[in-house]
């Protein structure tokens, strides 16, 4: 797999960016539009608003390529409304990169970024859910939880500790 050239690639808080809030929304709410419960994008584009901590959570950090948004990942308190998983916090959530930088590593920096910054957050560990992406949180060190169903969607549950 090709990896990013990193002197090109940088990865920031969205606090930094805060104009590429409105393409996140975009990407994220197409992407998710079935599991952000019919909110729409300026709903999504509120949510990214709030995601400008450098110290708390929720955090969103942002994939930036000459001063070009490629990707993102955030790091939440919530993000299942599944039953067993109401009180499970934190979360990484809406890892997404923009299809022209796909197949570069990009989404493994983002997740690699996301978990070097938990313990600077005191955090123990992180879980998530995917679609698709289970191989490469394996290789990424991530432990599955549960395969099950939300809203429609096959997904995997998993967790990492740190």
């Amino acid at each position: 797999m090709p990896q990013i050239d990193s002197a090109a690639m940088e990865i920031h808080f969205l606090e930094e960016y805060p104009g590429f809030i409105p393409q996140l929304a975009e990407w994220c709410h197409e992407e998710w539009k079935d599991v952000w419960g019919g909110k729409t994008v300026e709903e999504v584009r509120a949510y990214f608003a709030a995601n400008t901590s450098r110290e708390q959570i929720p955090i969103t950090y942002v994939a930036v390529e000459e001063g070009r948004l490629c990707g993102t990942v955030t790091l939440d308190l919530e993000d299942l409304d599944l039953r067993g998983y109401e009180d499970v916090s934190p979360w990484l959530v809406c890892l997404y990169v923009e299809g022209a930088h796909r197949g570069r590593g990009l989404g493994r920096q983002l997740v690699y970024h996301a978990k070097a910054q938990a313990p600077g957050l005191k955090l123990s560990s992180l879980y998530l859910w995917t679609e698709n992406l289970e191989p490469m949180y394996l290789q990424l060190g991530w432990r599955v939880l549960q395969w099950t169903q939300y809203h429609g969607r096959d997904i995997t549950i998993m967790r990492c500790d740190f």
